[in-house]
């Protein structure tokens, strides 16, 4: 069908609907319309505005002047706007509601209806068989798959439940397993922290006594020390005094008689006395055993202390210089250097 005979085709009626309508259920559902009524049947008719927009090379256009390719106008589908008695081209009068088409043949045309109306039912039938059977197919396969997936799902289920009953027994095993190890290192634990403070606790009191001990040994070695040495100085004290006894000698000094020991007078070993008790020279003594020495015996005392001591302190020298000077020639001459070097210091 042309744009023309379309347009002749159809009186618009109302304002244009929101989209082009593409056939007649279309039109029916889509567009706002008035009824057209006639002897035969009921037909709605678009607003005559549209006229200009299906004027255009037969495409339709959008609403409010916007092109979509959607809404172009397909004149095959246009095929459906015919009478259903006359199989005409729908044709509306300016009068509203009126049908110009004579129907044509009624009989005949009853007839096709008809048998469209039956082959449209036997096929309608054959379809709804054809459907019923497979949908019956597929509800047998469906059962027979879902009983088969029910059964291995069991199954896999089934297994999974007894793989998570064993793992969960292990799991609650495991961990009483390792409360029990918990409450026991727990406890060795604290068995350790007690032993650990007891430990802390004998060395303190180790350390304390052993610093005790320490120092009571060192007393104890000072004492032993003290009483060693002077024990030592006691049995040196007993040696000289044996060798005294033992090597008394008694000298006639001047006329003074002064007795003494060997070891007093060997005392200084580079002294003249020293060489003369050494036993390397004869010496023979008085018939009253007394050794004579030509020499004032008035100073020979200060000697003998020297000797003895092993020195002699400043203030147990003679106060007079005139006797300084004797006992300085005293010393010379029994070459008691030191003696004779301490008297000069005082000399001067």
């Amino acid at each position: 069908m042309s744009n023309s005979q379309f347009n002749r085709g159809f009186h618009w009626q109302q304002g244009p609907p929101p989209y082009f309508p593409y056939n007649r259920i279309m039109n029916q559902q889509m567009m706002n319309h008035r009824y057209m009524q006639s002897t035969r049947g009921l037909f709605r008719a678009p607003h005559p505005q549209w006229n200009n927009y299906y004027n255009r090379r037969g495409q339709g256009c959008s609403y409010r002047g916007h092109h979509h390719h959607r809404h172009r106008l397909q004149l095959n589908d246009y095929d459906d706007y015919v009478c259903f008695i006359c199989k005409d081209h729908l044709q509306n009068c300016e009068d509203q509601g009126v049908h110009l088409c004579d129907g044509g043949d009624s009989s005949h045309d009853d007839s096709d209806l008809k048998k469209e109306v039956l082959n449209f039912t036997v096929e309608k039938e054959s379809i709804n068989a054809r459907l019923e059977k497979l949908v019956s197919e597929i509800k047998d396969c469906l059962h027979t798959k879902y009983e088969s997936v029910t059964e291995s799902l069991e199954a896999h289920v089934s297994n999974r439940i007894n793989e998570i009953d064993s793992i969960n027994k292990e799991v609650v095993d495991e961990r009483e397993h390792l409360q029990n190890l918990k409450k026991e290192l727990e406890l060795r634990g604290r068995e350790l922290e007690k032993k650990e403070k007891d430990l802390i606790a004998r060395e303190k009191s180790f350390d304390k006594h052993q610093e005790k001990c320490k120092r009571e040994l060192l007393k104890e070695k000072e004492e032993i020390v003290r009483q060693w040495q002077q024990l030592r100085d006691e049995i040196t004290r007993m040696e000289e005094l044996h060798k005294v006894q033992k090597g008394r000698i008694k000298l006639d000094v001047g006329g003074t008689i002064y007795t003494t020991s060997e070891l007093t007078l060997t005392r200084d070993s580079e002294s003249m006395l020293a060489a003369m008790f050494s036993g390397r020279h004869n010496i023979k003594p008085e018939e009253d055993g007394t050794i004579f020495i030509d020499r004032d015996g008035t100073h020979f005392r200060y000697i003998l202390n020297y000797l003895r001591d092993g020195g002699i302190a400043t203030d147990a020298l003679p106060r007079s210089r005139q006797v300084l000077r004797e006992l300085r020639n005293e010393a010379i001459y029994f070459q008691l250097h030191s003696l004779a070097q301490q008297i000069e210091k005082l000399l001067k």
